[in-house]
Parts: C-alpha cells; sequence; structure tokens
C-alpha cells in the first residue's frame, strides 16, 4: 500500500527537514522491525543534509549514498521478500551464505558464480549503523550544547562512531574534511526555514536523536547477537 503522505524525493532534490522528519520518524515507529524504505530515506536526507554543508563535507559522506544504492539493489534481487524488513534480507543472505560477500572477496566467499559480483545487505547495514552511530552523536551534542562548534561536534562524533572503523589515510581526510563545517548560524539556515523558530528547531533535533536511539539499539542488539559486528 503506498503511503500518499509520503514526501517526493528525488536523487536531484535538496535536503528537505520535512522529509528527515518523516522518514525518521516512520523508521523509528517500524522498529525493532526496520522497514528498509523508511531507514533509506532517512539515510538519504542526511547525506543531502552533508552535501548542503559543503563539498568537503558532501565528499566525506558519499560513499553513504553508495551503500543505500546497495540496499535498494538488493531489495529489487530478493523479490520474495514483501514484508520490507531488513532482518528478513539479511535472514535471506545468512540462509544463502551471502553474507560476507562484498564484490571483491566473492571468488572466496561466494557460494556459487551466481553470486560473484553480489554485495551482501548484511555488511553494509554494519557500516550503515557506524554511519547512524556517527550522526546520533552528532545531534546529541547539537541540541545539548548550543554554544559548542559544529566542526568540534562533527570531529568529536567520528572519533567516537566512524574513525574507529577506518585506516589512518581516511581519517586524516574526513577530520580535515570536519574543519569545514559550517558554523551553527549556517548549518541552522541549511537544516531549516527561517519560519521556523529557534526553540522549534531544536525540538526537531531532539526528536531526531531519540528516532535514532531506537531504530539504532535493536540493530546492534541483532548484530551482536548473530555475530556479525565483525564481517569484513
Amino acid at each position: 500500500m503506498v503511503d500518499s503522505s509520503a514526501p517526493v524525493v528525488t536523487k536531484d532534490s535538496k535536503f528537505d527537514y520535512k522529509a528527515l522528519d518523516y522518514f525518521t520518524k516512520r523508521a523509528a515507529e517500524s522498529s525493532p522491525d526496520l522497514n528498509i524504505d523508511h531507514w533509506c530515506g532517512m539515510l538519504t536526507q542526511y547525506v543531502k543534509m552533508f552535501k548542503a554543508m559543503g563539498s568537503a563535507m558532501s565528499i566525506a559522506f558519499e560513499d553513504i549514498s553508495s551503500k543505500v544504492g546497495i540496499l535498494e539493489r538488493n531489495k529489487g534481487i530478493h523479490k520474495d521478500i514483501t514484508d520490507g524488513i531488513i532482518f528478513s534480507y539479511i535472514s535471506k543472505e545468512g540462509e544463502l551464505g551471502l553474507q560476507k560477500c562484498n564484490g571483491d572477496n566473492n571468488k572466496k566467499t561466494a557460494p556459487s558464480k551466481d553470486w560473484l559480483k553480489y554485495e551482501s545487505s548484511t555488511r553494509t547495514m554494519l557500516r550503515l549503523m557506524w554511519f547512524c552511530d556517527f550522526v546520533w552523536h552528532l545531534l546529541r551534542q547539537l541540541h545539548e550544547d548550543r554554544k559548542k562548534g559544529i566542526s568540534d561536534s562533527c570531529k568529536e562524533a567520528y572519533n567516537i562512531a566512524l574513525g574507529p572503523h577506518h585506516p589512518f589515510v581516511v581519517r586524516t581526510a574526513a577530520k580535515v574534511a570536519m574543519m569545514a563545517a559550517p558554523n551553527r548560524k549556517n548549518l541552522m539556515k541549511i537544516l531549516f526555514p527561517e519560519d521556523v523558530d529557534e526553540e522549534d528547531r531544536y525540538k526537531y533535533i531532539k526528536e531526531w536523536h531519540a528516532c535514532i536511539e531506537k531504530i539504532k539499539k535493536p540493530l546492534w542488539e541483532y548484530y551482536e547477537f548473530n555475530e556479525l559486528t565483525g564481517l569484513p
């Protein structure tokens, strides 16, 4: 059933706080049975947000778009899954022996030649969960400390959530990119139109932070229980 209230988002459309609000809250409502479309819609809006923050930030997070693309592509491959729940795709890949496939190591891991170019949703989700943790830490700092610089908030969130998973070269490039993050006043102009007052802006940010907490907690519990946190 098509949700007529869903915002229309295209590849070329700009960041829209209403679209972010819609997808974030729908994803949280679906948790723990996280809906793949709402999850991807939320992540796409964050990519658009970082793109609006400047070319350096855009480049730092452009790989998130490609990872969202993997989930959407695999949704088309596994057409027998009709519930739209992310865990259904992960479970299916487990049954087929596809969870470790990354498109590069598939000669060793793919169960057959039919899957030599396959990139698993299971492995991709793990990387997106790291990104989700980064966003959670960033949003927390935005609403808890209104005087803290955005660049400092980005770097701290990165060091906690993403840096431990990246090689030295990537960490260095990411930190340089985050030095170019806009100041708080300009970020708020990126996030919200002028007719949204300051208190409502921070109310949205606080709600998004709470929603991501609800989304990511069962994801990490599932991955830890099923020993999927160490996927290469």
